[in-house]
């Protein structure tokens, strides 16, 4: 009698298992859309984003958008450089000085920013980070020392590197 019982309850815990693999099978569909989520979680975070570089779907090209309401006066270099570095986990600033109308900036490891993102990406992390910046009372231009890449170069930035656009 002891055997059958223990031979039940596996039975049942066996078909309790194959139930939750069922559950489990990731479609092709299932997958692309995990991929692309990790893919935007480990490249880019855009809940605390002040500017973006966003494709225009009427106009069939990018256009620089402000994306969140915020209070400039509030804003300092440090908070910025919080807000980028989390916006943008995997290409991390360190703000270093501000002299005149200019903020200096470090990328001590620039590689995702400058081989593995694009162009495109790189593009958009320069210029989200350039405005955010220059939304700093007397802040025009952006210096980045990094090293240069394939899809991005170090330089002085400001908003009307972009405006054209």
């Amino acid at each position: 009698m002891k055997t059958y019982h223990i031979f039940l309850l596996f039975l049942i815990l066996s078909c309790k298992n194959t139930s939750e693999k069922k559950d489990s099978i990731n479609t092709p569909d299932k997958i692309l859309m995990e991929e692309k989520n990790q893919e935007n979680t480990n490249i880019y975070n855009s809940e605390q984003a002040l500017w973006e570089y966003q494709f225009d779907k009427e106009i069939s090209d990018f256009k620089i958008k402000k994306v969140r309401e915020f209070n400039s006066d509030t804003l300092t270099s440090k908070k910025i450089e919080k807000i980028i570095n989390h916006n943008w986990p995997k290409v991390q600033i360190k703000y270093t000085r501000k002299n005149k109308d200019t903020v200096f900036i470090d990328i001590p490891d620039s590689n995702v920013l400058t081989q593995q993102m694009g162009t495109t990406g790189a593009e958009q992390f320069l210029i989200s980070t350039t405005f955010s910046f220059t939304e700093l009372e007397g802040i025009n231009y952006v210096s980045y020392n990094f090293e240069i890449g394939d899809h991005a170069s170090p330089g002085v930035y400001g908003r009307n590197n972009w405006n054209e656009k």
